[in-house]
């Protein structure tokens, strides 16, 4: 079971939990068309519109550090957000900043990977 950390005192692929804010949020939904295989816009530069995947990026940080995070899987994303796929495009990124959350999570190349969301405090 992992342990409950500052993010400053935890090292490099260690899985544990933390208790923070988001501060910024960048994306939400993302598009990956797999005609071209890449990642795109709402219509592909080859006519196709792929469909969207739920997932959140931005800042997290419990005030002894600040690292970009992402949510690894949709069912997350809406743990995390409170809402599903279909209503994702629709969230204010606001609501998601309001409170704070208790996450599972690990860093790897500074970058904070939520592996679920325990609860928001």
């Amino acid at each position: 079971m992992p342990i409950e950390k500052f993010l400053d005192q935890a090292t490099e692929n260690e899985r544990f939990i933390a208790n923070g804010f988001i501060v910024q949020v960048y994306n939400m939904v993302s598009y990956y068309c797999k005609r071209c295989r890449k990642f795109s816009d709402r219509m592909c530069e080859c006519g196709n519109f792929p469909e969207p995947i739920f997932r959140i990026s931005g800042l997290f940080s419990d005030g002894t550090r600040t690292y970009p995070f992402i949510t690894l899987n949709e069912r997350i994303a809406e743990k995390l957000s409170g809402v599903n796929k279909d209503n994702a495009i629709n969230l204010d990124k606001k609501e998601i900043m309001k409170k704070p959350y208790r996450i599972m999570c690990y860093i790897r190349n500074k970058k904070l990977y939520i592996t679920d969301v325990l609860d928001k405090l």
